[in-house]
């Protein structure tokens, strides 16, 4: 029997990195002959095109980049690849490569302008338990350096700082639990789902519509009815922001729901001239005062 054990999945508290820890328990046949890889399909930018990557030597070490524009992202792992290549999706990438005979045959160093993926087979000659970083930055720099930051830190003292702070600012979270059929267990998933969605940069700002289905259900010329021009974009319409504002007031959060009044209030149209508040948003912001 084989198998990762205790996969867990965070995010640095104060690195745009995500954290993936593993351990791997695997039977006596299996010890010495057990292969794990790590394949990632970057679409940057909202899109799976264009994007570019790179195999590149830190400190000793491979890791992988991998570029669109202004955004780039870079991975690693604190135990080391044995080997790491990049590809086109479809022809080349590492899926290709291990399904004909489950090895690493090829080893890309770079490739450019399409829809690509990442591969590196990770180290496991001296640990059985790794962790796997994945930053991003507006430089290659920026990626690289909050990458070797958060890899630098043993997994738990991340695990126990995410943990506090999730903790932390759901605390003062209503309760709404005798209300559901569920002791309010969605409630509070629905909750840290929203507040997950909130720029890190500017407070009370949030992505838009949420519930649209990204990924895998939609291409690249299908972004929900949203004209994205290579940005994210804020729920600042009406729609969006009166789901948002009534949901974090239900919650408790008047102090999240008026900075996301304010932000809304404050954001300029593209023309340059700062955006009115229709009749929806006039009546939360009101709201938010009385």
């Amino acid at each position: 029997m084989k198998h990762l054990k205790n996969n867990s999945n965070i995010a640095d508290s104060h690195q745009p990195c995500v954290l993936i820890h593993a351990r791997i328990e695997a039977s006596a046949e299996w010890s010495g002959r057990l292969r794990v890889y790590v394949l990632l399909a970057p679409h940057l930018q909202v899109g799976g095109w264009g994007n570019s990557a790179q195999q590149i030597q830190l400190m000793g070490k491979d890791i992988l980049l991998a570029w669109k524009d202004s955004t780039h992202l870079a991975m690693d792992v604190d135990v080391g690849f044995v080997k790491t290549s990049c590809g086109y999706v479809g022809a080349s990438d590492g899926w290709q490569d291990l399904r004909d005979n489950f090895q690493m045959d090829w080893q890309f160093s770079r490739i450019e302008d399409g829809n690509i993926a990442l591969i590196g087979q990770i180290d496991l000659t001296k640990h059985k338990q790794f962790t796997l970083g994945l930053s991003f930055g507006d430089t290659r720099h920026a990626a690289v350096s909050a990458l070797a930051q958060s890899l630098s830190a043993p997994f738990a003292e991340h695990r126990t700082r995410y943990i506090e702070q999730w903790r932390r600012v759901c605390s003062g979270v209503a309760n709404l639990d005798k209300f559901s059929g569920d002791g309010g267990r969605l409630y509070r998933i629905s909750h840290g789902l929203l507040l997950a969605h909130e720029d890190k940069t500017f407070a009370g700002a949030f992505i838009a519509s949420a519930s649209i289905p990204w990924g895998e259900a939609r291409g690249d010329e299908d972004l929900g009815g949203y004209n994205w021009s290579g940005i994210a974009i804020w729920s600042t319409a009406p729609r969006g922001f009166w789901l948002v504002t009534i949901q974090l007031l239900h919650s408790g959060r008047s102090s999240i729901s008026l900075a996301h009044s304010a932000r809304t209030a404050v954001s300029p149209k593209t023309s340059g001239s700062m955006a009115h508040l229709t009749g929806v948003a006039s009546s939360s912001m009101r709201s938010l005062f009385l």
